[in-house]
């Protein structure tokens, strides 16, 4: 079970990103646009497009020591830390905690480096941007909410590390907090 949750947060973390990219444009906070430069007939570079600055949705897991914790549902604990790093994959070590953050259990999984840094993702029907607070620690965040006929899907992704900070579900009847990042530590 733990696998499959690791597993859906790395997914998030390529899809979230990828959705916000592509659809942030249209709904982000109005931003005055930059003036235009035309580049000089003898400049190397203008044959180049106007290319966005692309997110890595894999930086957390490049450094090791990198740490993030999240509050599940059930009020216990789960802890990430990246113990390895080389330049195919990343070693991450999963440390559950109870409700006191006694361990409970350890595993350990790893993230592709080479992985692709987009995914094909579900549109969301909302995007904005966000500031979140985690201890000590405030992350500029991407907040995009999925409609469906039965509730909204909340997922708040860190702008600087695509790393998912929060998952919430919200209906009619129920607001869940999924998950919730309570520390965080980036090197």
């Amino acid at each position: 079970m733990q696998k499959l949750l690791c597993a859906m947060v790395v997914a998030l973390t390529l899809i979230v990103p990828a959705a916000a990219e592509d659809k942030g444009a249209k709904e982000a906070p109005a931003t005055p646009p930059k003036e235009k430069v035309e580049p000089k007939k003898d400049d190397p570079k203008a044959d180049k497009k106007d290319e966005k600055a692309e997110v890595d949705a894999l930086k957390i897991y490049r450094t090791k020591g990198n740490t993030w914790t999240f509050k599940l549902l059930d009020g216990t604990f789960e802890k990430h830390e990246v113990s390895e790093v080389t330049a195919k994959k990343a070693s991450i070590k999963l440390t559950t905690l109870d409700k006191a953050k006694k361990e409970t259990a350890m595993d350990f999984y790893s993230v592709d480096l080479k992985a692709a840094k987009k995914a094909d993702a579900a549109t969301p029907s909302k995007i904005e941007a966000e500031k979140f607070t985690a201890g000590e620690v405030t992350l500029e965040c991407t907040h995009a909410q999925f409609f469906s006929s039965g509730g909204t899907l909340h997922i708040w992704t860190s702008t600087e590390f695509s790393l998912v900070i929060k998952e919430q579900w919200v209906s009619k009847t129920t607001t869940e907090t999924r998950r919730e990042l309570v520390e965080f530590s980036a090197k």
